[in-house]
């Protein structure tokens, strides 16, 4: 290859593109995560930043945005708009520091990677098989949220099981794809279906003058709360459902 086609290394040890413009169909790319990539693929780095923040709004919007209501309503409406501020702020802050540190240690690609990194090889096997675990119950509750909301729209037209299957069916199905780039398409389709549901159930809040749940007749008036005094459980859940609302960096 002539000096034109050599490509430039930064301080970081990454390679960029050719010098003067010149580029290489064939051309090689090296990541401190997954070594050489080209265009023989596959490539992990083909999801680009509109599909990360698009994959990252729907995960984060997905995760309890309409359990919120009931969060407040269990620790009161100024505990909650506090827990959420300082939740903000401490998970702002930490994707500040994961920030700097991925600039720091580019070849950790994972909380295991990390975990080796500042306490080594036992405790990176001991977190893996945790968080492992963390997502075999992730994978589960997922299914189970898709088995509750075709029971709904089907009248419990079969089975919770059978549910559950299909759902376990079109997760390992999607889950079998490489690339996080051609599943942004799946993320685009949940995030307008959320919103979707989102602003249905606040319209919908908001044009009713009062509850399913409040007597048809007679003068009702709203039971809101600026404080309550939770149990320690409903407590935890709150605080658990504004972690899960916050954008985070992982």
């Amino acid at each position: 290859m002539s000096a034109l086609n050599e490509k430039k290394t930064d301080p970081e040890g990454l390679s960029t593109m050719p010098s003067q413009g010149m580029h290489d169909s064939n051309e090689i790319v090296h990541d401190p995560v997954f070594g050489e990539i080209s265009e023989d693929g596959p490539d992990y780095r083909n999801v680009g930043w509109i599909g990360s923040a698009i994959l990252m709004m729907k995960i984060q919007i997905g995760l309890g945005v309409l359990a919120l209501p009931a969060a407040f309503n269990d620790v009161g409406l100024i505990p909650g708009v506090i827990l959420l501020s300082v939740v903000g702020g401490i998970v702002t802050w930490t994707a500040w520091v994961i920030g700097v540190f991925k600039l720091r240690h580019r070849e950790v690609y994972g909380i295991d990677d990390a975990v080796q990194l500042m306490f080594g090889r036992v405790a990176r096997e001991a977190f893996g098989f945790i968080f492992c675990l963390f997502w075999v119950f992730a994978a589960g509750s997922g299914m189970l949220g898709i088995s509750i909301g075709l029971n709904a729209i089907t009248s419990h037209g079969a089975c919770t099981a059978a549910f559950v299957g299909v759902a376990a069916f079109l997760g390992f199905s999607i889950a079998s794809i490489r690339t996080l780039g051609r599943l942004a398409w799946i993320a685009w389709f949940g995030l307008v279906c959320l919103l979707t549901a989102i602003f249905t159930v606040s319209i919908s809040v908001g044009v009713q003058d009062r509850p399913d749940a409040a007597p048809e007749d007679g003068h009702w008036v709203s039971d809101y709360k600026l404080f309550n005094r939770p149990t320690f459980t409903a407590a935890m859940n709150a605080i658990s459902t504004f972690l899960m609302d916050v954008p985070h960096g992982l």
